[in-house]
């Protein structure tokens, strides 16, 4: 695959130094487009198993914020929900777990003078036929201003959040892809004409095209397997920079579940190795189809 005739002297031809750095940049970034595909589908798939088959009950409280009236609302409405069916579990969230939920989107001293709600999670039994309308009646009757949601906008929303994400990242590596593809065949197309006499010579004493754009090929490739090895260790290092700067300390406790923490499988770390693989396929497969066409229009 590397060795082969050199008749064409590619190797000292300037307008290749800087493919390797090309291809390397191009890699990069098609890795991190990847990576960051595979990212936004384990995130999406985390938040949709944590909200799928959850629902959550929203009790105001009582009017004039009377403590005790609203623990009888409270109550009222665990009463209820612990003899509805389809329910595996009820559990009441803390005040100061609510407190933290909203803190982010009112402020802390916003939440010192609002009357806070109380939150009850439910997890349902899987498969079982939960009656979102009779529950909801049952829990207006015990405590008015009860709300029941099953967060089924929120997983619409992660869903499509999700797919938006992947669109990008596919996207992002068709549009390398191309600037990759153009780069080659503007270097090779630059070498070809460079060597042009070299090449007519060749011609001359009988060497095919195919001869011809092999060397030019096996030069390619040599180039691009170095841009992609480097393009490839940039990539891996960003990815572990980026979960040790959200997990400080990491790295110092256990080098080995800062890269499980990641949350690559062993297929997706195959899929972010095959992305340079790929990269320098095309390359090669650019440079020969690019050089062919070029030499079929020579004289």
């Amino acid at each position: 695959m590397f060795s082969g005739p050199r008749d064409i002297p590619l190797s000292r031809d300037g307008s290749t130094r800087y493919l390797p750095w090309i291809i390397g940049v191009m890699i990069y970034l098609a890795v991190l487009a990847v990576g960051a595909g595979l990212m936004a589908r384990d995130v999406a798939t985390d938040w949709r198993a944590d909200l799928a088959g959850v629902v959550t009950v929203r009790i105001p409280p009582a009017v004039q914020g009377d403590p005790a009236k609203t623990e009888e609302r409270v109550a009222a409405v665990l009463a209820v929900l612990k003899v509805s069916a389809g329910i595996a579990q009820v559990r009441r969230l803390p005040a100061g777990e609510t407190e933290r939920l909203l803190e982010p989107w009112v402020g802390r001293e916003v939440l010192k003078e609002l009357p806070l709600p109380t939150l009850i999670d439910l997890r349902l039994i899987p498969g079982s036929s939960f009656d979102y309308a009779l529950i909801s009646a049952r829990l207006s009757e015990a405590a008015p201003g009860s709300v029941i949601e099953d967060h089924a906008n929120e997983l619409q929303e992660v869903a499509r959040l999700a797919r938006t994400l992947l669109f990008l990242g596919f996207a992002v590596v068709a549009v390398v892809a191309v600037a990759g593809i153009l780069s080659v065949i503007f270097t090779v197309r630059t070498g070809l004409a460079i060597h042009r006499e070299v090449v007519e010579i060749l011609h001359l004493i009988g060497a095919r095209d195919g001869y011809i754009a092999g060397q030019f090929q096996r030069h390619v490739l040599r180039l691009a397997l170095v841009g992609g090895l480097v393009g490839m260790l940039f990539a891996s290092v960003t990815f572990i920079g980026v979960f040790w700067a959200l997990s400080p300390g990491a790295m110092a406790a256990n080098p080995i579940a800062l890269i499980a923490g990641l949350g690559f499988s062993v297929i997706d770390w195959a899929l972010l190795a095959g992305t340079p693989v790929v990269g320098v396929i095309v390359a090669v497969l650019a440079a020969r189809y690019s050089v062919l066409r070029a030499l079929a229009r020579m004289p």
